[in-house]
């Protein structure tokens, strides 16, 4: 999904790279998950009743519903999907194989849940930061620093062994998985208004609209042009990096094994761009939905008729996509049916919120 998307707009989920199920948000606030369940990942409790937020990690997943209850289900290893009872203070993780969604702990009203690889974060309105979950010694990736203060933007990184913030004071912070400094925030960042967590870099904006890349170089994927100028969004892929700047014009930096970084010349200008792990998706100011890179299992290739697009999610192998008539699309890899959509919202059917 594209980064740094505010939650009000997380109605299909986000799909990490490491992700092989899919979930989604109906105009009636109904969830519906489909894809790979080994975990029971996909399993929606009944009784959850209506939902304004989901969030799929790896193997687990996460709601917040529309009474600010915060849910999840799913694969709880080391803990992710057990919802401690007070989610802004570190306890010791209960693990179990699986979870099964227990009555929801109370809280103030959660307006972000993020659901990573093997640990999970939620911020509530106050701007406190909760995370559950793995926390080995050599990621930290629940350790939370212990003056943070408030927050109000988060993003895992597409490894799951790294997150970011935003605080209220357009302070960056980062923590977990440092084997590549990219926890390891410039001390000259300034304030920030965007971040995007990559395999195993980030990458910010800045509020004078600079673009800042920093962690693994391996590809030069954190090499940002010289020419590329201000920017208006920037997303940080497997190891490939893609920035919206500030005429519209969509540039691409780092791996391109698979062509993910070479952006189509007649592509024109975008509104919304998403690095995956080795494909590329951008909505153009037509609201045309472009793919391109890696397409092994069809991820990068666009329905003829899918029409125009308002949100998008990329994934590993997958891709799926709301259009403006509110109909939901998924294409690419179906190894686990993560493209097979539920069969009541199949075809022209599906009604998802607006």
């Amino acid at each position: 999904a594209p980064s740094s998307a505010p939650s009000s707009l997380s109605l299909l989920s986000p799909i990490p790279t490491w992700c092989h199920h899919s979930c989604a948000i109906t105009t009636a606030g109904t969830l519906r998950c489909w894809g790979a369940n080994n975990n029971g990942q996909t399993d929606v409790p009944s009784g959850l009743g209506t939902v304004r937020q989901v969030s799929a990690g790896y193997e687990h997943t996460c709601v917040v519903t529309t009474t600010d209850g915060l849910r999840c289900w799913g694969r709880n290893s080391e803990g992710q999907a057990n919802v401690p009872s007070d989610p802004l203070k570190t306890a010791t993780p209960t693990r179990t194989a699986t979870a099964t969604p227990t009555a929801t702990p109370t809280v103030n009203k959660l307006p972000q849940i993020s659901a990573g690889r093997f640990h999970t974060c939620t911020i509530v309105a106050t701007g406190a930061l909760g995370c559950w979950g793995q926390n080995d010694r050599a990621y930290r990736q629940a350790d939370i620093p212990s003056n943070l203060g408030a927050v109000r933007q988060m993003s895992v990184g597409s490894g799951g062994y790294h997150a970011c913030v935003i605080t209220t004071d357009s302070t960056l912070r980062c923590w977990g998985s440092n084997s590549q400094s990219q926890t390891t925030v410039p001390t000259n960042l300034g304030t920030v208004s965007q971040v995007s967590a990559g395999l195993s870099y980030t990458c910010a904006m800045t509020t004078a609209n600079i673009p800042r890349c920093w962690g693994s170089n391996s590809q030069g994927q954190t090499t940002i042009p010289n020419d590329l100028g201000t920017i208006k969004q920037i997303s940080a892929g497997g190891s490939h990096t893609c920035a919206i700047t500030s005429t519209n014009i969509l540039r691409c930096w780092g791996l391109n094994s698979q062509g993910q970084t070479t952006v189509p010349t007649n592509l024109g200008t975008v509104s919304q761009i998403s690095a995956g792990g080795y494909h590329t998706c951008a909505i153009t100011s037509t609201s045309t939905l472009r793919c391109w890179g890696w397409n092994d299992s069809d991820q990068a290739t666009v329905p003829n008729d899918l029409g125009t697009v308002r949100q998008f999610s990329v994934g590993w192998s997958h891709t799926c996509a709301i259009t403006n008539a509110n109909t939901l699309r998924c294409w690419g890899s179906n190894s686990d049916g993560q493209v097979t959509l539920p069969s009541e919202f199949r075809g022209s059917s599906g009604a998802w919120r607006t």
